[in-house]
């Protein structure tokens, strides 16, 4: 029994380091086998954040670096996010139009009084951004963090660099649920890296004969909160360089280890 027992330990804690190891060296491997661009977090506030960044842009186009033709005011820019029309009576924001629009990769066709089509352009360029920055994260909807990795893709035989995104992420877990705690998994490039979490079928009561928690009794927990870091330097030749660091907690209660994804990348093309 006590062999059997030592076996079964050694089997879990080789599945939890072959887990780890996994995932580790396929996100290093893409990274450093490719250039590095950027990273970005998809969440709500960045969504809402994205919005400031495309009005500056616009307001390059329009303005300082017309290449247009067409000069449009600063008011004029703010009032048409602030209140993209779709139809007459119903006004919302952009925000409200990436949100839902951006699930079908295109904006619908926003009617303008003057028959100007900027409402268009400029929905439209919201959408080309999110895409850029968030890639796959929008419509990834099972899971609960999403790191968009963006790399220039080396093609091995030709040598040439062609723009490419992957998609890295933390599972939705509902504490609720004993199938959702069981079958926890890592996500990243189309692929589920999962770690099974086995809850007792018979869930003990505490001490003083109240019900437990299913979540009271998962042995591996997985944290999230902070899942991505970044800093940037700059160098003697004045380039700046960002460093990212990817963090998510793996935590095995019984070993008492962290088996997560703890990796540090730089756009120098240097795993530090």
């Amino acid at each position: 029994v006590n062999y059997r027992n030592k076996v079964s330990v050694s089997v879990e804690r080789l599945t939890m380091d072959t887990f780890k190891n996994n995932i580790t060296q396929d996100l290093y491997k893409d990274m450093l086998d490719n250039d590095l661009i950027e990273i970005n977090e998809y969440s709500e506030s960045n969504l809402i954040n994205l919005e400031s960044e495309v009005k500056l842009d616009l307001k390059k186009l329009y303005q300082q670096d017309n290449t247009t033709g067409v000069f449009v005011s600063d008011s004029d820019i703010d009032k048409y996010f602030d209140g993209i029309h779709s139809g007459s009576t119903n006004v919302e924001g952009a925000v409200d139009i990436i949100k839902r629009d951006l699930a079908n990769y295109e904006v619908k066709t926003y009617t303008e009084a003057n028959n100007t089509d900027y409402k268009n352009i400029f929905a439209n360029a919201i959408i080309r951004k999110a895409q850029e920055k968030f890639g796959s994260c929008l419509t990834l909807s099972d899971l609960n963090r999403c790191l968009n990795i963006k790399l220039n893709m080396i093609d091995k035989t030709t040598g040439q660099k062609t723009i490419g995104y992957k998609s890295f992420g933390t599972g939705k877990i509902n504490e609720n649920s004993r199938d959702s705690l069981e079958n926890k998994f890592l996500y990243y490039d189309g692929i589920k890296y999962k770690i099974k979490d086995n809850i007792p079928k018979y869930i003990p009561k505490d001490k003083d004969g109240n019900a437990r928690k299913l979540s009271d009794l998962q042995r591996i927990q997985i944290t999230d909160d902070g899942i991505l870091d970044a800093d940037f330097t700059i160098l003697e030749d004045g380039t700046k360089l960002y460093v990212y660091r990817i963090n998510v907690g793996v935590y095995h209660i019984d070993f008492r280890e962290d088996f997560g994804i703890h990796i540090v990348v730089s756009t120098d093309d240097v795993s530090m």
